[in-house]
């Protein structure tokens, strides 16, 4: 198993996101005629700013992760 190294104001800030995110899709906001199109112009100026090609927040979240300090124990 790998592990990676994070600050704890990094961990907060992550368990907010993921925490705001459940409320406002509890909320309905998944629902919202334009929710997807910003999300695909999010990851559109997200490969603008990074030079990446991300199709999805799974291959940004795995372009953030490769910037992370690996721990194997």
């Amino acid at each position: 198993m790998t592990y990676y190294k994070i600050t704890r104001n990094e961990l907060l800030t992550f368990l907010r996101s993921d925490l705001r995110l459940a409320a406002l899709e509890s909320g309905g906001v998944d629902n919202w005629v334009w929710y997807g199109d910003s999300q695909k112009e999010y990851i559109n100026d997200y490969n603008n700013c990074n030079g990446t090609e991300a199709e999805d927040f799974d291959d940004i979240a795995e372009y953030e992760l490769s910037m992370y300090e690996e721990i194997n124990e």
